[in-house]
């Protein structure tokens, strides 16, 4: 009886790692389908469903759409092809993307998910950031702006452009402080992209 114990234990252990991976972080390319939101993982063939593991989540997961990209933490359901994600670390916004331009005339480049280049007639040369952003309060996207010398922090709001419009957004700014004061708001228009050039 006691040589069975060790192998009933190793039995269990099998069956649930060939179903469960342990937790780790998401990343992956927002894919939905009639089924729901699901993620292309690089490197597996078909798309993972995901679950959501909260309502924080599931209001997040509802503001995606097709080609954005995410990262979080969650498990892998293997048996199912599904991930039950626990959390959003970030997001990237495919309609970011591109050049923008504000009253001021200065171009906002959002390079990809990470960069952003902002260029003017009084600038020698682009100011380069990075920015992040995470799931905010409502219909809004929570974001940061990091250079060599500062912070900020505030808030994304597209706007629903009319018919044949180009896309707007507002860019909110708090104080340095990051207290709900706002401090600076940022109007831009997206450019069509055949008349985008580089920075």
């Amino acid at each position: 009886m006691k040589r069975l114990i060790p192998v009933f234990i190793i039995i269990i252990f099998s069956t649930l790692t060939s179903t469960y991976l342990l937790a780790a972080t998401v990343l992956g390319e927002v894919k939905i389908t009639e089924d729901g939101t699901c993620i292309n993982i690089a490197g597996h063939p078909k798309p993972y469903k995901v679950i959501s593991n909260s309502a924080e989540v599931s209001n997040a997961l509802s503001k995606l759409r097709n080609g954005d990209f995410i990262s979080g933490q969650g498990r892998h359901h293997l048996g199912s092809q599904s991930i039950v994600l626990n959390s959003i670390d970030y997001v990237g916004l495919k309609k970011i993307l591109g050049h923008w331009v504000s009253k001021d005339q200065i171009t906002y480049y959002f390079k990809d998910y990470e960069n952003l280049h902002l260029s003017a007639p009084i600038l020698n040369a682009p100011n380069k950031w990075t920015y992040r952003i995470s799931p905010g309060l409502n219909d809004n996207w929570s974001v940061i702006f990091l250079d060599e010398n500062s912070v900020k922090i505030g808030e994304l709001d597209f706007k629903t452009p009319v018919e044949n419009a180009p896309l707007q957004l507002q860019i909110i700014l708090y104080d340095q402080e990051g207290e709900a004061r706002f401090n600076q708001t940022i109007q831009l228009m997206k450019k069509p992209s055949t008349l985008a050039t580089s920075i």
